[in-house]
């Protein structure tokens, strides 16, 4: 009788240990180990479309499209990367790149983040509605060139590695857009 209770008993502590686990797992591994990796609705090879296919972009620039909300607190933890991501490429006309920022609650909600964490932009504009059915959340970061197709996508807080695949991806397309000598 005796064995057969501390059977049972390690049964018991057996099943809470692996269900703690699976919890801690699913609450604090999963989340860090996927966040900032590319999940918006829009991959690379893409087609901007519907009002997202409207959008101001230029025919000789990147353009990188931020989906904010002054709501949002991974897009505020985002912020000083974004501002020193947006500042570090030239803004002006002619230039290779550009920032269009997009309030996830409209055009007022775009203004107060740029305004509060510093954001450089050439467009600041309200989220267009019909355009959330393939943005799975804020902050997204969409590079975009000329011809409206998407060359990369994020979505959340970037990790240090998310961050060097911006900057990368970044790179890697202005250097091909840039006239031979």
């Amino acid at each position: 009788m005796k064995n057969r209770f501390e059977a049972v008993v390690n049964i018991a502590v057996l099943v809470m240990s692996v269900t703690v686990v699976y919890a801690v797992v699913q609450r604090f591994v999963v989340p860090t180990y996927f966040r900032g990796q590319s999940t918006s609705g829009y991959r690379a090879g893409d087609v901007l479309t519907g009002s997202l296919g409207e959008l101001p972009l230029s025919p000789s620039r990147l353009s990188a499209l931020l989906i904010v909300s002054n709501h949002c607190d991974y897009c505020t933890d985002s912020a000083p990367f974004y501002r020193t991501l947006l500042a570090s490429h030239p803004h002006a006309p002619g230039g290779t790149f550009q920032t269009i920022i997009l309030g996830g609650t409209g055009l007022e909600d775009a203004k107060a983040f740029a305004t509060t964490n510093l954001l450089l932009a050439d467009h600041i504009l309200a989220m267009p509605k019909d355009a959330w059915a393939r943005v799975s959340g804020t902050p997204t970061l969409l590079l975009v060139d000329s011809s409206g197709r998407v060359v990369g996508s994020w979505t959340g807080k970037l990790s240090s590695r998310g961050e060097r695949q911006v900057v990368d991806a970044i790179s890697t397309v202005l250097a091909d857009t840039r006239p031979a000598p």
